[in-house]
């Protein structure tokens, strides 16, 4: 009889061993500015999770904060935490048990204490113009020296939110307890509506930023003035050159108006200025010279013109202003351009592509230096002069005759108020400006006698804008204005000081000329 061994049933299973779940990773703790508020993000690296814990651990223990939903991967602490202290804090992902849950990864913070630093804030209200949009802001803690010294402040925008120096930016007007900064249409797009935040840039903390930040828009944009042009060319001209005069009126005046254009792209003929004599343009013609007009400032008694210039590469600098300017330039190989310029404390020439934004009895800057108030840009101007105001840059209107009482409170180059000048004072003028393709225009209009009444700054600005100008500047206007072809003068001679008997004289010219 066979024996029964006890014990030869089935096995028993072993108990189903489940793996924990996957360690957050790319935990992050970052405080806000101006705040003791932290921001923790992390990856989530499991797909089972009941949801996320936030813990915070001390010499006393470890204590869970808060619980999250599943597939969450951020979280914000907004209370509790002290300027000035450090925190350890960590990321779990939550099993069903302890032990299917992932670790806690912990990472350290020390909340800075922000109180101590240099703090820009924005009012809420701003106000626009054609050319520009103005934003008072106050820095609070400002300082220039110590170990928080404020390095530089200002505006900064762009079409997308939360703003950067990378981005647009210009430096804040001459400190004071309250500012206010323009940036101007040379910056914007009439079009478009910008993001705006002010900064302020310490050495030790770097770049630090308004938590105001404004949706801002230019006012309504200047646009151009387009007239019945007639093609008055002389013969013989070569045919990279045409002449064209109007006398349309000019908003309801009698307006007479002349223009050339010039191919300079192809080789045949050049823009120049002229220095180095003081006459009329009769006297400053030779025969290699098409079209010619007057150009800069000068001085009526002591004939100096003390702008800035360029003859055939070499600098003059401006004698007196430090603000910076509109000029006018081509460089060796006749591309135009139109600038901004003025001369740094060094004696160093900068070159701007915005205007110095200037509110009359409102702001000030100091003198211009590299990349200041606006970034600067390298030109090597062959022929180029200043004189002012900028008319046009990038296809827009960058003058305005906006006033506060008496005054025009958007004079950005501070230019004299003979020149700078509403619809109730309508000079002679003289422009030149440039096509996005290169040509080069010479423009000038009658004024101040009937049969022409003459333009406002802006006005001029429109009719270049109205030729197809991608930049212009404004020279020298009133008695000076005059144009000739093949040395004859084309346009009036009655608003002259010298009662209509012959050309002004002056100290620089500018012109169409065979292609030396």
């Amino acid at each position: 009889m066979l024996a029964t061994i006890a014990g030869c049933g089935s096995k028993p299973e072993k108990e189903a061993y489940e793996k924990p779940l996957d360690n957050p990773t790319k935990v992050t703790l970052t405080q806000r500015e101006y705040s003791t508020v932290v921001d923790i993000t992390w990856e989530d690296n499991s797909d089972k999770e009941l949801g996320y814990s936030i813990w915070m651990r001390d010499d006393s223990g470890q204590s869970e904060i808060a619980v999250l939903d599943p597939d969450v991967t951020a979280y914000t602490i907004t209370e509790g935490l002290e300027a000035g202290r450090k925190y350890n804090i960590g990321v779990q992902a939550k099993g069903a048990e302890l032990k299917v849950s992932s670790q806690i990864i912990y990472k350290n913070i020390e909340v800075f204490d922000y109180s101590s630093l240099p703090r820009i804030s924005l009012e809420d209200s701003f106000t626009t113009t054609p050319t520009s949009v103005a934003v008072s802001y106050s820095i609070k803690n400002y300082s220039a020296r110590g170990k928080n010294a404020v390095l530089s402040y200002g505006l900064c925008w762009s079409e997308n939110a939360a703003p950067t120096v990378a981005d647009g930016r210009q430096h804040g007007p001459v400190y004071k307890a309250t500012m206010t900064q323009a940036v101007t249409s040379a910056s914007m797009d009439h079009d478009k509506t910008y993001h705006l935040r002010g900064y302020v840039e310490t050495e030790e903390h770097g770049v630090l930023y308004s938590t105001e930040e404004l949706n801002v828009k230019l006012g309504e944009a200047s646009g151009p003035i387009k007239l019945n042009w007639t093609e008055i060319t002389p013969s013989g001209f070569p045919e990279d050159i045409k002449v064209y005069k109007t006398t349309d009126e000019l908003n309801g005046r009698p307006f007479n108006a002349w223009y050339a254009i010039a191919d300079v792209t192809k080789g045949n003929v050049e823009f120049r200025f002229e220095f180095g004599k003081f006459a009329t343009l009769e006297n400053w013609y030779h025969n290699d010279c098409y079209v010619m007009t007057n150009a800069g400032y000068f001085n009526m008694t002591t004939h100096e013109t003390g702008d800035f210039s360029a003859d055939k590469g070499k600098i003059t600098l401006a004698k007196w202003a430090d603000v910076p300017r509109g000029a006018f330039g081509v460089d060796r190989e006749q591309k135009p351009y139109a600038f901004w310029t003025a001369k740094s404390g060094d004696q160093q020439t900068y070159y701007f592509n915005e205007p110095e934004p200037n509110i009359l009895n409102v702001n000030s800057y100091n003198t211009v230096k590299e990349n200041y108030p606006s970034n600067t840009f390298v030109f090597e101007p062959y022929y180029a002069m200043c004189a002012g105001p900028l008319l046009v840059k990038n296809g827009k209107v960058v003058t305005d005759v906006t006033m506060d009482g008496t005054d025009f409170v958007r004079n950005y180059e501070q230019v004299a108020l003979d020149i700078f000048t509403n619809s109730s004072i309508t000079p002679d003028r003289t422009a030149v400006g440039y096509t996005p393709d290169g040509k080069i225009i010479l423009f000038v209009c009658d004024g101040r006698i009937k049969a022409s009444r003459g333009a406002s700054i802006v006005e001029l600005a429109q009719l270049m804008l109205g030729l197809g100008c991608e930049g212009a500047c404004n020279f020298d206007g009133g008695g000076s204005t005059a144009m000739t072809l093949n040395g004859k003068r084309i346009n009036s001679l009655e608003s002259n000081m010298s009662g209509g008997t012959e050309n002004r004289t002056v100290g620089t010219v500018m012109g169409f000329y065979k292609k030396q």
